[in-house]
Formats: C-alpha cells, structure tokens, sequence
C-alpha cells in the first residue's frame, strides 16, 4: 500500500523506520492483520451507525437514543479530529469527520424528532 507524505504520517514513519516506530507494513503476520483491521473498523463504525440515523430520519423514531451520549460522542470525535489534524493523521481525520457527520445527524433528529 502506497501512502503519501500528507497524511497516514505514522504509518509513512514506521515504514521508513523513523525513531523507534514498528515497521510498517510489520514483519509479524498478525501485526500486519491488526493493522488492516483498525482501518477498516473506522469506516465499518460509521456504516453500522446508518441504521440508527435511518431509524430517527426516515421513521421519526428516537425512544431509546440519548441526547447526552451522542453529543458525547461528537465532542469526542472533534477531538479526535484535532488530534489527527495536530499529528497529520488522514485515517483518523477522515474517520473521525464521519462519525461527526453521522452524531450531527442524529443529534439533529433527536432535536427535531425527540
């Protein structure tokens, strides 16, 4: 996998073997295996929330869903948002700019629905 200097900059510094970072891609095979997992489970989080801001939008339904929890959520994904952008980090900001997107969503239609 090619990855460019602006962005997966951990990643590009554990391949070159900057500092004390592990190599990227790692020499052990499970390493290599988690390291793919985390990537996809960013962008598979953000897709298993689509049912939930299906079920607010399109069936104007919130009982159960939590104002509190989910305002929680996107405070703590716009710090991770900043963390990316600090360390220059493209997976965690593109990841994270979904979840605000997909807690912006439900937090609205909890206001409007709830």
């Amino acid at each position: 996998m090619v990855f460019d200097s602006k962005g997966l900059n951990h990643i590009r510094k554990r391949r070159n073997g900057y500092i004390d970072y592990e190599k990227y891609p790692h020499p052990n095979k499970w390493m290599k295996i988690i390291d793919k997992i985390v990537i996809f489970s960013g962008f598979a989080g953000f897709l298993i929330t689509l049912p939930q801001i299906t079920r607010i939008w399109i069936d104007n339904v919130t009982a159960g869903v939590s104002l509190v929890s989910w305002m929680g959520y996107f405070v703590i994904a716009v710090t991770w948002i900043i963390y990316g952008l600090v360390h220059k980090e493209k997976s965690i900001i593109i990841t994270n700019v979904l979840w605000v997107l997909a807690h912006t969503m439900i937090i609205v239609g909890l206001l409007i629905y709830g």
